[in-house]
């Protein structure tokens, strides 16, 4: 089944890391997790936290365990074919993700999500033949 993945980040630094991911799935269930910084992410860029709506202090209170929503994310996506608009981008956060819940960063691979609607107007197309 296909997915989409976003993440929301600390800043576009090369220090940056994932602060919210969420994805949805081609039938439409749909999950978002918010992420609590490890003691060792300290990047922050005033300017991403306007885009995104969160504080570090939200982060730090509210969010789930890195180890946790890896987890969580190898669990419900594993197996399947996972897109991103930005997926350089997306693929950095989500390797950093991963890592910081002990599991191997390339566990789960990243399309750009260009492929996907390619894909899909070329079955609608074939289909109207």
């Amino acid at each position: 089944m296909i997915a989409f993945l976003d993440f929301e980040a600390s800043s576009l630094s090369d220090d940056s890391y994932p602060v919210e991911v969420g994805w949805i799935f081609e039938d439409g269930r749909s999950e978002s997790h918010v992420i609590r910084p490890m003691m060792d992410w300290t990047d922050w860029d005033p300017a991403a936290e306007a885009i995104h709506g969160l504080s570090r202090e939200q982060l730090l209170a509210e969010g789930a365990s890195p180890h946790d929503v890896a987890s969580r994310l190898l669990d419900q996506l594993t197996g399947h074919s996972l897109y991103a608009t930005a997926p350089s981008w997306d693929g950095k956060w989500l390797s950093v993700l991963l890592r910081a819940g002990g599991i191997p960063r390339h566990a789960l691979r990243l399309r750009d999500s260009d492929e996907a609607h390619l894909e899909a107007a070329r079955n609608l197309a074939a289909s109207q033949e």
